[in-house]
């Protein structure tokens, strides 16, 4: 549908990812531990999607899985996949630490790139100035989306 197009109107890819996702976890009963993808080609609307999902192997803590996607005949997206988790203990766990950034209110906006639709306008894209010793070449970004993006997110 036009609502999960980005900006040349194709899929939007957060949307595919998402429904991956949530086709694999629903398939499995567990959550996802890594995903790994390739969009092969563009599909627009009214283009119908379907997904095939093949469970490969299912361990007694991971489950690895393939899924492409396909319009018609023709292979669109193709996914590896490991889903479920091993029991923490302290020697495997390890997290990073949030940098410490201005509020989204105190950085500058961002605007879309022209020609914008689906899912783009419904994002609050605001640049995180570099903070010293940050390498130049590295962009931090906020983003906030409006409540119907947040809908069609809660039914991917």
């Amino acid at each position: 549908v036009p609502e999960l197009t980005g900006g040349r109107g194709g899929l939007f890819g957060g949307c595919a990812v998402g429904a991956v996702i949530a086709g694999l976890e629903r398939a499995t009963g567990r959550p996802l531990s890594w995903i790994t993808g390739q969009f092969l080609t563009a599909c627009r609307p009214p283009d119908e999607l379907r997904f095939e999902i093949d469970r490969l192997v299912e361990g007694r803590n991971i489950a690895q899985a393939t899924v492409v996607a396909r319009v018609g005949g023709a292979d669109v997206l193709a996914f590896q996949a490991a889903l479920g988790a091993r029991p923490a203990t302290d020697g495997h766990l390890r997290a990073g630490t949030m940098p410490a950034v201005p509020p989204p209110d105190r950085c500058p906006p961002v605007e879309p790139p022209s020609g914008t639709g689906g899912l783009r306008p419904r994002f609050d894209g605001r640049s995180i100035p570099a903070g010293p010793g940050d390498d130049p070449a590295t962009s931090r970004w906020w983003f906030r989306t409006d409540e119907l993006a947040d809908q069609i997110g809660e039914h991917a």
